[in-house]
């Protein structure tokens, strides 16, 4: 047998004619010089425009990771005082006169039933009927108001700032204000938290109007709170109808890292003391008024089931330092069908729309909920 693949390649000859190579190409002429253009004086330019000019996307991603940070180091902080929150609240319980003989088991008891049925408590966030259906709603995330409201405008001095823009309804000073007295405790200015800080605060808080300027430039307003609410008192219009009469139920795993307040917290006198963890929500006894305490206690010792209400002592506000994707988050959307009805109705008939039906409104919530595989549950009441 041949060794032929050992042997040496033949190098074949080719038949066609030798082509001319091609001619080299020739070095241009160096052209005159040309003199730099005058450098041009930058725009006035004041504030960032976006957070860290990073894409919406690393936004969200950065938010994510800088909320999570926060709110699972403020519930380690928290949760330290635990001991020292739970004789407060033997106390306060002691001062009233149905626990004023219990033994400290028996009082341990109640304590600990209370926590069950605060804990076992619907997570919701109630919304209104006009703007969410009276339009095909295409909301995947729900967004707060400083991510709603974020802009970038031209100052009188012709300067770009950035401002989160509020409404009459929802001044975003006023609530930037709240929000850093109730959020952010002293130790948020310790070396392991001030990065957290520099994407969080807004800055110094100057007003624009209803709005607030943003000085900070590395604000990023997708790494501020969603609101939402305890519902104690198993209200079936959720948790303060004054947000509106339906609601979503969130899911169970973002009841864990929330922060919770007795109360909205716009009223006067909270502050980052005013927080609760769910590792001891019993602690909310502390904080409410005469009527909110009464309200849990018939809620989540009596295991009551309370009237609906649109007072604001009366709620267990939460915030939730977490991204709301709808597909992701919701469990269940609970619309008042009577409410939803008279709302679209009273667009129709009063406010003389042309551009909506009933069923067209009846409609666009079920696509919604499809859409993002949400079950509904229509209320008749």
């Amino acid at each position: 047998m041949s060794d032929w693949f050992r042997r040496q390649p033949k190098i074949g000859t080719s038949r066609l004619p030798n082509a001319p190579m091609p001619p080299l190409p020739m070095v241009p002429a160096p052209a005159a010089p040309v003199a730099p253009a005058a450098a041009t004086a930058p725009a006035a330019w004041a504030r960032s425009s976006t957070p860290t000019q990073l894409p919406a996307n690393m936004q969200t991603t950065s938010a994510r990771v800088v909320m999570q940070h926060f709110a699972r180091s403020e519930v380690r902080h928290l949760g330290k005082r635990e001991a020292e929150l739970h004789a407060q609240v033997v106390a306060k319980l002691r001062g009233m006169y149905e626990f004023v003989n219990m033994t400290d088991a028996q009082l341990a008891d109640v304590i600990k039933n209370m926590a069950r049925a605060l804990q076992s408590a619907q997570l919701t966030i109630n919304f209104p009927t006009v703007g969410w259906f009276d339009r095909p709603n295409h909301y995947r995330v729900y967004k707060q108001m400083y991510e709603r409201g974020d802009e970038v405008v031209t100052a009188d001095d012709g300067a770009r700032e950035r401002i989160i823009k509020g409404n009459a309804s929802n001044p975003a000073g006023t609530r930037d204000k709240v929000d850093a007295k109730v959020s952010f405790a002293p130790n948020v200015d310790t070396p392991g938290m001030q990065g957290v800080k520099r994407f969080m605060h807004t800055g110094n808080g100057e007003l624009r109007g209803k709005s607030v300027l943003v000085s900070n430039a590395q604000f990023n307003s997708k790494a501020r709170q969603i609101f939402a609410a305890l519902n104690y008192g198993r209200r079936t219009g959720g948790c303060s109808t004054h947000y509106g009469p339906h609601y979503f139920v969130l899911k169970e795993r973002f009841k864990h890292n929330a922060i919770y307040y007795m109360g909205d917290t716009f009223t006067p006198g909270m502050d980052h003391n005013s927080r609760v963890t769910y590792g001891f929500l019993p602690a909310l006894i502390l904080h409410a008024t005469k009527d909110g305490l009464q309200d849990l206690i018939n809620a989540c010792y009596r295991s009551m089931t309370m009237q609906n209400t649109d007072r604001a002592d009366l709620m267990v506000e939460a915030h939730i330092y977490d991204r709301i994707v709808f597909s992701e988050a919701v469990e269940e959307m609970v619309i008042n069908r009577r409410k939803f009805h008279e709302d679209i109705r009273s667009q129709i008939y009063l406010a003389g729309r042309t551009d909506i039906t009933e069923e067209q409104a009846v409609n666009n919530v079920k696509i919604f909920a499809n859409v993002n595989r949400i079950r509904i549950n229509w209320q008749d009441n």
